[in-house]
């Protein structure tokens, strides 16, 4: 080996030709080199065949969004208390005010979108 000289990542493409990677360059003059794996020190990353490196900054940009997505799900779900919403059913017919009644201690225990519904028929899903 006579020299190292680095090749910036975007500057180089790497393809198949007869089971055998290539390393396809664009020079700085605009010209294209094609370089066989002896002639290239390739420090892979992340990959997901072993060719292909996954991009650092998209994958920070998903870790990031990922978080933001938990962060807000868990302010949603223990600030509703941590409770799974559901279904209540009575074996009789409730009446107005007595569902009006269970509905709003219900709310008053469990606000939010999770919140169980009330159903008066003795019918179960």
């Amino acid at each position: 080996m006579a020299a190292l000289w680095p090749i910036e990542p975007w500057r180089v493409s790497v393809f198949r030709e007869r089971d055998a990677l290539r390393y396809r360059v664009t020079n700085t003059s605009g010209e294209e080199s094609v370089l066989r794996p002896e002639q290239v020190l390739h420090i892979q990353g992340l990959s997901g065949d072993g060719v292909w490196g996954y991009s650092v900054i998209r994958k920070a940009r998903e870790a990031v969004g990922l978080g933001l997505a938990t962060e807000k799900f868990g302010a949603a779900f223990f600030g509703q208390g941590a409770s799974f919403g559901g279904i209540l059913t009575h074996p009789a017919r409730l009446s107005d005010p007595a569902r009006e009644n269970l509905r709003k201690s219900i709310n008053d225990r469990h606000q939010g979108s999770s919140a169980p519904t009330t159903s008066s028929s003795s019918r179960k899903a």
